[in-house]
């Protein structure tokens, strides 16, 4: 026989061994990675099925809802507004008036002191009014009180930055407000603490104004902005290049265009 016959059948016959054994180690492979594979599947059933991995499931769950819940209502709350009741008597007779319903014996939940009072008035905050720090005389504001930082309080705007105002105590004196702040009062000048005692107030200490009363309901109105005629706002001296919101919005319109 030739020898280069022989030699191409032994050549050929070894790559086919070869290719033989490449397959039967692939499909080892192949066979190995599947098992693995149900394995885990299986394993990974069981660990599911465990009480233990449930309860931490769900708890992840409730935490994930939790925080995003937080975050969307906080977002809400400083950007568009919340309701909020209102204590005291330094806003009388706008808010807080003593009403026949109030005068009777009320159930035993509006004793209770917590933030869930019914016995008092609520208003709509709006944050949203607020953002620009513009605004006008009249406005019921909420702020920082800036004699107690904890605590948040409820006044009417009296006068604006350039403004005049002659304070109403027993020995009045006049003061020009400064820029960036406010003179703000209680409509009770007999029981409210306001810039009569400690000045003006800066604009950044306010962040909301009270739009609606939305509690009692035989109350609900929306809050007129202006000074009453028992507030004398004829002791404001107002300053020419003060103007009310809708001009200033106004005269950015004309010069936008």
């Amino acid at each position: 026989m030739d020898k280069r016959l022989v030699k191409s059948c032994y050549v050929h016959l070894k790559h086919f061994v070869s290719e033989r054994a490449a397959l039967h180690k692939q499909l080892n492979t192949w066979t190995k990675l599947l098992r693995a594979a149900l394995l885990s599947r299986s394993t990974s059933k069981a660990y599911q099925n465990d009480p233990s991995t449930r309860l931490m499931r769900i708890s992840f769950k409730f935490l994930k809802s939790t925080v995003f819940t937080f975050c969307v209502v906080n977002t809400m709350i400083t950007v568009v507004g919340y309701p909020a009741c209102i204590f005291g008597k330094s806003m009388q007779p706008e808010l807080n008036t003593p009403t026949q319903w109030q005068t009777r014996d009320p159930p035993l939940s509006f004793r209770a002191p917590s933030l869930l009072r019914l016995d008092v008035d609520w208003v709509w905050v709006s944050c949203w009014r607020a953002r620009d720090y513009q605004f006008s005389r009249g406005d019921i504001v909420v702020f920082v009180s800036p004699k107690e930082p904890h605590d948040y309080v409820i006044k009417r705007v009296i006068g604006l930055e350039g403004d005049t105002v002659t304070s109403h105590q027993h020995s009045p004196i006049k003061v020009k407000i400064p820029e960036g702040h406010c003179w703000v009062e209680g409509d009770n000048w007999n029981n409210s603490v306001d810039s009569n005692k400690y000045g003006p107030i800066p604009k950044g200490l306010i962040f909301g104004v009270a739009t609606h009363v939305i509690w009692p309901k035989h109350k609900w109105r929306r809050l007129v902005h202006g000074i009453p005629s028992r507030l004398d706002p004829g002791r404001v001296e107002t300053h020419h290049q003060t103007k009310p919101r809708s001009d200033q919005g106004r005269v950015y319109r004309q010069l936008a265009t």
